[in-house]
């Protein structure tokens, strides 16, 4: 089974108590929610990036103006194989937008480009998105498809996230924005081996991040991130101490048994 990419309803759909999930790929199912397009027994080597004409004309039928969750996940009895990029499921562009979702969560590691095509059709704002398993540069993507004209309350990025990479992109993220409570974008970063100055290295990547992230509205309210190796902990902590102040963020931190320095920076405004 390849990864799997659906839409979940919420309760106002047309069946309580399903689990009203709609699989994307070029294959017509009837669920008990209604259309959907279900996930087909073909391994990765299937062009899903070039579906037929029969499943564009599919997908441009269904709607999903009742989804609220939109996942992208592994089917039950998948294990990934060894390839170097994510598959292209190129008929979720052709799908209609999904106006009511508020959260979009990427847990496959095969799910970046199924995450980048679906981020492209969520609304204005968004509650939360989560992407899992992704690798960096690619959680990266998945955070940029959104784009600068949408706006998410908080985002959590589970595996680790070149610093660099991640305040390069800056300008093409959403405004990580909330309504109401804090607005948080959630990381990991890892210290290059070669990098002598690993503070340093923290130090200018936030600076960076906090500059391309706060102005014109963008209204980042707070960050977290977790900064691997633990043998880095001493000079990031050096450069970083607990209490300091970078812009209008100030920095509390705390290393943990694992060792791994965990760093949450909060706006003053």
């Amino acid at each position: 089974m390849t990864p799997q990419a659906g839409a979940d309803r919420d309760s106002t759909g047309p069946a309580s108590g399903c689990p009203c999930v709609a699989w994307l790929s070029p294959v017509n199912h009837e669920s008990p929610c209604g259309s959907a397009l279900a996930s087909a027994d073909n391994d990765l080597t299937h062009p899903i990036d070039d579906p037929s004409q029969a499943a564009v004309g599919v997908a441009k039928t269904l709607s999903f103006d009742n989804a609220n969750r939109v996942l992208v996940k592994d089917a039950r009895d998948f294990t990934a194989p060894a390839v170097s990029a994510s598959p292209v499921p190129f008929v979720i562009a052709h799908l209609l937008p999904f106006p009511k979702a508020r959260e979009l969560r990427v847990s496959s590691k095969l799910g970046g480009a199924a995450g980048r095509l679906l981020a492209d059709k969520m609304p204005s704002r968004v509650r939360r998105m989560d992407i899992l398993s992704v690798p960096g540069a690619e959680a990266v993507a998945v955070l940029g498809a959104l784009g600068r004209e949408r706006q998410v309350e908080n985002v959590y990025m589970g595996e680790a996230v070149d610093l660099t990479q991640l305040a390069q992109s800056a300008a093409s993220f959403p405004a990580i924005l909330a309504v109401t409570g804090a607005s948080v974008l959630s990381f990991t970063t890892k210290v290059p081996d070669t990098v002598e100055d690993a503070g340093g290295y923290i130090l200018t990547g936030l600076s960076y991040r906090i500059q391309h992230m706060t102005g014109r509205g963008r209204g980042l309210h707070g960050m977290e991130l977790r900064v691997e190796p633990s043998t880095v902990a001493a000079s990031v902590q050096a450069r970083v101490p607990d209490g300091a102040r970078i812009g209008h963020f100030v920095v509390s931190s705390k290393q943990w048994r694992t060792r791994t320095l965990a760093m949450t920076l909060y706006s003053t405004l």
